[in-house]
């Protein structure tokens, strides 16, 4: 169940408001686990019972997919504004630069340097194993991505 609402100020947090909360088992748990980050909070009724649990997880299930999906579509939409060349293998080798490594492209007065980017977050070290296979799989821009995660721009749905 998805359901949307403006968070309403009180004076230790913000108010669930009773349509969200009647319909889950917080307004009479014990105990509640809460799981936070930088933007959403997950609270959980710490017990559960296994069907409770197993509804939990398809519901987690569901909101990470549409989550990868919202993510993975601003990406290709991202990408739709890079204009790909490729770079032979046997170049970059000269070169000296490994086969995948971020790159740096400048030009200057009718010249392009191709040089390995520095100081950037390699997304193939920082994303979780199971995304990075899934926009391989997808043949998503990593460069797009990787755009994007820099921009702090909302991606919409």
């Amino acid at each position: 169940m998805k359901s949307e609402f403006k968070p309403k100020s009180a004076l230790k947090g913000f108010i669930i408001p009773n349509e969200i909360a009647d319909n889950t088992s917080l307004k009479k748990a014990e105990m509640i686990d809460a799981y936070c980050n930088h933007s959403s909070a997950l609270l959980l009724d710490r017990k559960m019972t296994a069907r409770q649990i197993i509804h939990t997880v398809d519901m987690l299930n569901t909101v990470a997919t549409s989550l990868i999906v919202r993510l993975e579509k601003a990406a290709m939409l991202k990408e739709e504004k890079y204009r790909r060349i490729c770079i032979p293998e046997e170049l970059l080798e000269l070169a000296g630069i490994p086969k995948g490594a971020p790159l740096e492209i400048s030009a200057d007065e009718g010249e392009i340097y191709i040089t390995i980017a520095e100081d950037e977050e390699d997304l193939q070290e920082t994303l979780p194993a199971f995304l990075r296979e899934l926009f391989e799989a997808c043949e998503l821009d990593f460069g797009a991505l990787r755009e994007l995660l820099e921009s702090e721009e909302p991606v919409q749905e």
